[in-house]
């Protein structure tokens, strides 16, 4: 679908944000949405999921794709693996199924001749990003992310919980991959800051251990 295509595709609003390029596993209970995720998968077609909450429905979301079903229950209830595909904005609204639909348009971001991304700040983006994983105990392939398209990274930096809902839409709704790179990596660096001085905080809090305080008093 190019970003000018027009199309009635099935929404499934959650309290969340998804990502182009990023996986989400969800749990497929209600029956409206077993219905519409089996019709997805027979039609080989997406759906769109898009943040719900207390101020309503957002006007933008993302495009995803089962990648697979990771467990089938016995009462009809899915767990599924969905891919985040591409973003789209919501023209209107369709409300003659028993599940959310939308008229849609998918957008991407300008080209980058535009918006030119310096090498300097997706090193310092991708250093940024692997020191707060290691802190924060996960593990990131520096191979891999050096390999990304300036769009797939942005959206890698923004995954995760450096940044609100709230927040997370504005970075979806963004057209602009240099300004993506750059807020993620203001973020990370004051994450990574507050994440050292919380690790100081947390071994000044536990103090010697039983070892070391019998090896000071013998």
């Amino acid at each position: 679908m190019s970003s000018q295509d027009e199309q009635l595709i099935p929404l499934f609003p959650l309290p969340l944000v998804l990502f182009p390029y990023m996986p989400l596993p969800l749990h497929i209970f209600e029956p409206r949405y077993r219905d519409m995720i089996h019709s997805c998968m027979e039609e080989k077609r997406p759906f769109g999921l898009i943040r719900a909450g207390t101020q309503g429905t957002s006007s933008a979301g993302c495009l995803a794709e089962v990648r697979t079903v990771i467990q089938r229950f016995e009462d009809g209830r899915l767990d599924i693996l969905s891919f985040g595909l591409q973003r789209f904005s919501v023209l209107s609204f369709d409300t003659s199924k028993e599940y959310l639909q939308a008229k849609v348009r998918p957008f991407r971001d300008a080209t980058q001749d535009q918006f030119e991304i310096a090498a300097e700040l997706r090193t310092i983006a991708i250093e940024l990003f692997i020191k707060f994983a290691k802190l924060n105990g996960r593990k990131v392939s520096e191979p891999d992310l050096t390999k990304m398209p300036n769009e797939e990274l942005s959206f890698m930096l923004c995954h995760g919980e450096l940044f609100s809902l709230a927040e997370k839409q504005e970075l979806l709704e963004l057209r602009d991959t240099r300004l993506r790179i750059d807020r993620c990596t203001a973020r990370l660096s004051d994450g990574v800051d507050q994440r050292v001085k919380l690790s100081r905080v947390e071994q000044h809090l536990k103090g010697p251990s039983i070892k070391e305080l019998q090896r000071l008093l013998n």
